[in-house]
């Protein structure tokens, strides 16, 4: 049988059940109507039959309701209904013992002047089982008592059913049974089958729809158990009648109900000798397999046996290298190893060990096999203590502890059981940690000065991040100046070129001529002015060559003085023997000028001036750059010293950025500082400011000392010198400015030269290929396609004897060779001339 058909065995006994409880509901609801209604028939099924009394109504009907399978879940609600109609029961039943009636129903008869029946003592038993059958089933060591309890509430209301059924007076005139209604017996009779077929999980309904052998018979066997009631009613009927005698109706009665009997009984014995058929069947099978797989598992074992065999083999073999792997390790190891064997006394404490084992690196090669304490007495007792915890307990443990006795040495220790724990053998990982527990001491010591050198370190940082700041604002700043100022140049060229033809010019009177020379006075100060930017933006071009810093600081002198005035005095202090310095001697002096010119303002009232220059050398350590930013190497440091008003660190801090001044609106360009501070950065070196507020400022220039020794230079040709003939010739001007190549050719021209015009690099190159006559070449560096340098370079290929004057405010010392002849935009006519004189 499958699982449906158990499930639907199930769901036809429940629904048996429900119906077996909704018709003795019925019947204890007609009594009950019966009773109020008047209507006899209800209660009473016949008029010689005993009345089911409205408190057996009662009692039936709440014990109908506790059995509905519904009300399973309400545990509560059933233990209350059983409870009350326990109850009524028992009084009933005390009613009979004290005084040999039913009182209840004797009081109710009384209040209505009528006969309403009698509880009968059997009854009352019969409620008590039914309700005695639901209480136990909440109770797992009694659930098994309730369907034989509701098995004897079948018996006793059976009993009562087969009299009336049967006619049997003396079946129901029993004392305990004289007036147990048909309709109490019948109430009963369901209510009980109804509480036993209800109960499907661990009672006898499982059995009777259960599946297999077991099951069918139990429902053979019980569907017979109808047929000896059925038949033993129609013998009593026909008895009755005068067709049979009373021995012949139970002669029929037994002949009836035995042969079915014995047809069932040789049936189950059949089927049980079948199931004997099976079971040695089945037997004599699990033999055959068990000896098949005794055969099999034999085989198996063989083969395992075989196998482990060889996997034994190469675990020795596995083994082996696993061990040669450990002693190559073990002998590897940087930090130290050893075994030890702690001994300990008869109380259980560590007192000594000895070395069993060492790796290299222990350096304990030569004590193998000796005790700690014979090798140092004086070997502290907590080495041993956590030794001997380890061997104990087998919990590895990780500590830091100093040996005394071993030269104050501190050690990081690992320590860990090995081998078998009876060996008392522990594994022991050492490092010597002594140089970083004095390190840790020492960093102690620090700590307590922790928040000082905290806030020490936030300032450090936030300047630094100030530094950094003002360094990348100084650095995009010196782009876009030194672009404005490339620019600006250009543009000077054309202004300061014809002025200066202009003052030369025998046509203009005194005023005009006075009046282009506070033209040009202006274009100076602006020429000026776009060096110091240049300076600044590092941009400048600039003719580096090996300098006599004492011999310019002495030419220098008198006007520093005159430009300084009375009221200051002048010094200059300059170390004997002063080697070179590589920087511009032209720049250098501009910035010494501009330096003491600040130095003079800052003295109002007087006050003195040194010009100081002496060697310097920076060292510089790994790990630790120059406070300066320079890299190592030998310096000349040239200080210009007031005694002025000085300046605070933040204004110090401030005086090289461009355009700060203070001076005041109209005062100064803020560029000075700016301009030396550039000047000293392209050159290799740095600007140094020392200053305190009403002591005086030191600022120092420092310059890289040149390896070769200084030139002499010559003057300037003057205006006489570029006027005579043997200098005269064709010039072929080269620029992309369309006012500076007219205003360098006018020049020309007014020089006594005859000039050609080329707007840029490839067109100058085709007029030279073109076999035109050329006697110099001068030529812009920036300019669209080729560069000046690249056209001077390609000329001293192609036709070496031409010479090239490079002319530009904006060369870049990676872009123009150092060879090349230069000329600094803006430049007057005699300083023209004076170039085009000095090419070779």
């Amino acid at each position: 049988m499958n699982d449906i058909e158990i499930a639907r065995r199930v769901a036809g006994a429940r629904i048996v059940a429900l119906i077996a409880i909704i018709l003795a509901l019925g019947i204890c609801a007609a009594s009950l109507i019966g009773h109020v209604l008047g209507i006899s028939t209800l209660y009473a099924m016949h008029a010689q039959f005993a009345a089911m009394s409205p408190v057996t109504a009662i009692a039936c009907a709440m014990v109908a309701v506790a059995a509905l399978p519904a009300l399973k879940p309400y545990r509560r609600i059933r233990s209350v209904l059983c409870g009350l109609a326990s109850a009524i029961a028992a009084l009933v039943c005390i009613s009979w013992l004290i005084t040999g009636t039913d009182q209840l129903n004797g009081a109710i008869s009384s209040a209505i002047h009528g006969n309403v029946g009698k509880t009968s003592p059997a009854s009352a038993i019969g409620i008590m089982l039914i309700a005695a059958a639901l209480s136990v089933r909440r109770s797992a060591r009694l659930r098994r008592m309730s369907d034989p309890l509701a098995a004897a509430a079948v018996l006793v209301s059976g009993i009562a059913v087969l009299g009336y059924a049967y006619g049997a007076h003396d079946l129901y005139a029993i004392p305990m049974f004289q007036t147990m209604s048909l309709n109490t017996a019948l109430t009963l009779l369901l209510t009980a089958m109804a509480t036993i077929l209800a109960r499907q999980i661990g009672g006898w309904a499982e059995i009777i729809n259960s599946a297999g052998v077991a099951g069918a018979a139990t429902r053979r066997q019980l569907a017979f158990l109808a047929l000896p009631p059925l038949i033993g009613f129609i013998l009593v009927r026909v008895t009755a009648q005068g067709q049979f005698g009373v021995a012949a109706a139970l002669a029929l009665l037994v002949t009836i109900t035995v042969v079915p009997l014995v047809w069932l009984i040789l049936r189950d014995g059949r089927m049980l000798t079948d199931l004997d058929g099976e079971r040695r069947a089945r037997e004599t099978d699990e033999a055959a397999h068990r000896i098949i797989l005794e055969e099999r598992l034999a085989a198996q074992a063989q083969q395992i046996e075989t196998q482990n065999k060889g996997r034994i083999r190469q675990a020795e073999e596995a083994s082996e290298r696993s061990e040669d792997r450990y002693y190559r390790l073990f002998s590897s190891l940087d930090v130290g190893f050893c075994v030890i064997e702690m001994k300990f006394d008869d109380a259980g404490q560590a007192v000594d060990y000895r070395f069993i084992e060492a790796n290299p690196a222990a350096g304990l090669s030569d004590v193998i096999g000796q005790w700690r304490l014979t090798l140092t007495p004086g070997h502290e007792t907590y080495w041993f203590d956590m030794y001997g915890t380890v061997a104990r307990t087998g919990q590895a443990v990780r500590f830091e502890n100093p040996a005394r006795a071993l030269d104050e040495r501190w050690y990081e220790v690992h320590a860990f059981p090995v081998d078998d724990p009876s060996l008392n053998h522990v594994g022991v990982l050492f490092t010597d940690i002594t140089a970083r527990r004095q390190a840790e001491i020492e960093l102690q010591a620090l700590n307590e000065t922790l928040e000082a050198r905290v806030k020490t370190a936030i300032a450090q940082s936030e300047a630094a991040h100030d530094a950094l700041r003002q360094s990348q604002k100084m650095e995009a700043i010196g782009h876009l100046t030194g672009g404005v100022a490339h620019d600006f140049n250009n543009l000077l060229v054309p202004i300061l070129g014809n002025l200066d033809l202009l003052r030369h010019s025998k046509a203009v009177d005194d005023r005009e001529r006075r009046l282009i020379e506070g033209a040009l006075q202006s274009a100076e100060r602006a020429k000026t002015l776009v060096q110091r930017l240049l300076a600044f933006a590092r941009r400048q071009p600039l003719q580096v060559t090996a300098v006599d810093m004492a011999q310019l600081i002495d030419n220098m002198a008198d006007l520093i003085a005159r430009t300084t005035g009375p009221q200051i005095a002048v010094r200059v202090e300059v170390a004997a023997d002063l080697p070179p310095a590589l920087a511009d001697a032209n720049q250098i002096e501009m910035a010494i000028l501009n330096l003491s010119v600040n130095a003079r303002d800052a003295m109002p009232g007087g006050g003195g001036l040194t010009i100081r220059a002496a060697t310097a050398s920076v060292v510089v350590t790994p790990g630790a750059p120059s406070s300066l930013g320079l890299t190592e190497g030998l310096y000349i440091r040239l200080s210009v010293i007031d005694t002025g008003t000085g300046m605070d660190p933040e204004t110090a801090q401030r005086a090289i950025e461009p355009f700060f001044s203070t001076k005041g609106i109209g005062k100064g360009t803020g560029l000075g500082l700016s301009m030396v501070h550039g000047l000293a950065l392209q050159l290799g070196g740095t600007l140094e400011i020392d200053s305190t507020p009403g002591q005086g400022t030191r600022i120092s220039l420092w310059l890289p000392q040149s390896p070769s020794p200084s030139n002499e230079t010559g003057t300037e040709a003057g205006e006489d010198d570029t006027d005579t003939a043997e200098h005269k010739g064709v010039v072929l001007v080269v620029d992309d400015e369309d006012l500076v190549r007219m205003t360098t050719s006018e020049m020309l021209q007014d020089l006594g030269y005859q000039t050609l015009e080329a707007p840029d690099a490839q067109a100058a190159e085709a007029i030279l290929r073109g076999g035109e006559h050329v006697d110099f070449v001068i030529t812009d560096h920036l300019m669209p396609g080729m560069t000046g340098a690249e056209l001077a370079l390609t000329i001293r290929r192609t036709w070496p004897a031409l010479p090239v004057l490079l002319i530009s405010g904006y060369a870049e010392p990676e872009g123009v060779p150092a060879h090349l002849p230069r000329l600094t935009k803006p430049f007057k006519r005699e300083a023209l001339g004076a170039a085009l004189h000095a090419l070779p």
